[in-house]
């Protein structure tokens, strides 16, 4: 434990010009560019534990000392001596940073890792120097605003009660409802936080309502582009250059330079939200957020995935991701959290119907960008997507490299599914329920990737198959087509692993004559002789698409080898012509079919 003397700066202000003139002579500039190696000499024998061999052995030469990463190495090493030498040898170093993960402010960075000695002599530093000179959160600019929150915002995100007292005592000024660049304040980051025991995460919520913590409030976003400022900025070059500059033919600025930044009302999302968010939120702070009055109706925009989105990287005009309003229940429900899910159930005993059937919600305006409002009638409307929806599309993952994301929470997903349609009136009340006035839950689930979801749906809930998708496509047709869909257009078998693994692990043929039986019920009211009804089920396994392809198309081109055999044995046609000229056939090893 560093002694009262450790932690004050004790050197004289002779001494801290000697070391500044010293270091100053170290380092090329403008105005030096010639570095004095005598002059570095002196500031190793002034800066005993920087210099330390031992310790920073990377960092003994003249352009890396008393540099970022050699700051950052002394607080990993939690080196209080060679903290107070930096102070005394950079006195901007609180501002010091750059905009990448581990370059923070060196306040936020000690105070992430709980180095508390150094937080104790970085606070006090602050207290001594202008406020031009104290630690900033961010930049200014968006391109360049890092990813770290503020010093308290870090202490409540990281769960750090001790560190987030020792802050407030040596920052009287801080604002306890500050808004990070990350738009959080340090309530709403405590409630997202999911470091340390329970106890502790609640004591640190407790202590922050008691200084004052606004427990209503939403995430923001600090900085929007303004379309306006860009105009104004563009009528002012044109005023001072005209249309063509010739001193500035070959200047390749971005046309983003022209964008202008201002604060925006609104944000996306309350502590709930926010709690809801991941798939372990612990229903102790769930209980603690509802009986502070955070409101559990207040749904935030934020993408989700598109019903038919497409992983055609190259492609700019392929649905990715679309906006919705999601309540904290939809969040969980996304994001596949069944114990926050059967909590808040738990909690509103009386309103399930509220909060699992119906789009009244309570709409938090979003920032940026900013969607049309829920209810406008057209094809750009933002709904509010009931639960069930949410769990069916499950959260937005962008592709890397050759793969889409594999994580497996297939069996998370189905006991969301379940817990939501537990109650029969609910279940009745939502299983065939439009999303975007056109996606059934059945429409929803028919995709290579979430076939347990659609056998779930289908066989467990009732699901009708019966109902026509918007585009026409049979449901047989339409699962095979999102392998295609679904895989990455690069040339490589890599790509469709994800669907070849799917297929060894599915009973294929059990799973098609499911869906055959159906999508062509036969029972009470059901009119059509043997012959009618064999024709009708030959004619959805041979569906094709606008391009002629049909699901043994996809099946053979994309190699998996249980659809096609099962394809083939329940009649699926293998001489049907695609607008190719192509039937239905396995490439060769090295090769993907263009669909």
């Amino acid at each position: 434990m560093a002694t009262q003397e450790q932690r004050g700066i004790s050197a004289s202000a002779d001494g801290d010009a000697a070391l500044h003139a010293a270091l100053h002579a170290t380092r090329y500039s403008a105005t030096n560019s010639t570095p004095d190696p005598e002059a570095f000499t002196r500031v190793q024998a002034m800066c005993p534990a920087l210099s330390s061999e031992e310790r920073y052995a990377d960092y003994q030469y003249m352009g890396d000392f008393c540099g970022l990463e050699h700051l950052y190495a002394v607080i990993e090493a939690n080196d209080l001596p060679a903290m107070l030498e930096f102070i005394r040898a950079e006195p901007g170093l609180l501002t010091l940073e750059s905009p990448t993960e581990m370059m923070r402010p060196p306040l936020v960075m000690a105070v992430k890792l709980g180095r508390n000695d150094l937080v104790a002599a970085l606070v006090k530093y602050r207290a001594s120097v202008p406020p031009s000179l104290q630690t900033q959160s961010g930049y200014d600019d968006w391109q360049d605003r890092g990813s770290w929150g503020t010093p308290l915002t870090t202490a409540c995100a990281m769960g750090r009660l001790d560190t987030l007292k020792l802050l407030l005592d040596g920052m009287p000024d801080a604002d306890i409802n500050e808004v990070d660049n990350l738009g959080l304040t340090p309530f709403l980051a405590a409630a997202s936080n999911r470091h340390g025991p329970t106890d502790d995460r609640l004591a640190l919520l407790r202590f922050l309502m008691e200084r004052g913590a606004d427990v209503h409030a939403v995430q923001r976003v600090q900085f929007v582009y303004d379309d306006d400022l860009k105009r104004k900025a563009q009528n002012e070059e044109e005023i001072n250059y005209g249309n063509y500059d010739e001193d500035n033919e070959d200047d390749d600025d971005d046309d983003d330079d022209l964008y202008g930044f201002r604060p925006r009302p609104g944000g996306y999302g309350n502590a709930l939200a926010l709690a809801m968010d991941h798939p372990d939120t612990d229903p102790a702070i769930l209980k603690f957020l509802v009986e502070t009055g955070v409101d559990v109706y207040q749904s935030r925009a934020q993408t989700v995935r598109h019903v038919a989105h497409s992983n055609d990287l190259n492609d700019p005009s392929s649905p990715r991701d679309e906006w919705a309003f999601l309540s904290p229940l939809a969040i969980g429900a996304l994001y596949r959290n069944p114990v926050g899910i059967k909590t808040l159930l738990d909690l509103f005993p009386n309103d399930h119907g509220r909060l699992l059937a119906s789009t009244d919600a309570t709409i938090t305006p979003s920032p940026w960008p900013e969607p049309p409002t829920p209810e406008a009638e057209d094809d750009n409307a933002v709904p509010v997507i009931l639960p069930l929806h949410a769990a069916l599309l499950g959260f937005y993952a962008p592709i890397v490299g050759y793969m889409q994301p594999r994580e497996d929470n297939t069996a998370a997903a189905l006991d969301v599914v379940r817990l939501l349609t537990a109650d029969e009136t609910i279940r009745a009340a939502t299983i065939n329920a439009l999303y975007r006035q056109r996606y059934t839950p059945v429409h929803m689930a028919t995709g290579f990737d979430r076939i347990p979801m659609l056998q779930a749906v289908l066989e467990e809930l009732g699901g009708d198959a019966t109902i026509p998708r918007h585009d026409g496509q049979g449901l047989i047709l339409a699962l095979f087509s999102s392998v295609s869909r679904l895989s990455p257009k690069i040339n490589s078998l890599k790509s469709i692993e994800w669907a070849v693994a799917v297929d060894a692990a599915t009973d294929m043929h059990a799973l098609l004559t499911m869906l055959l039986n159906r999508c062509r019920p036969r029972g009470e009211g059901t009119e059509g002789t043997d012959d009618e009804e064999a024709a009708a089920r030959l004619a959805l396994l041979n569906e094709a698409d606008a391009n002629g392809n049909t699901a043994l198309h996809f099946a053979m081109g994309y190699r998996l080898e249980r659809s096609t055999a099962a394809l083939q044995a329940l009649g699926a046609r293998t001489d049907a012509v695609n607008k190719a000229g192509e039937v239905p056939a396995m490439p060769p090893h090295f090769r993907l079919p263009k669909f």
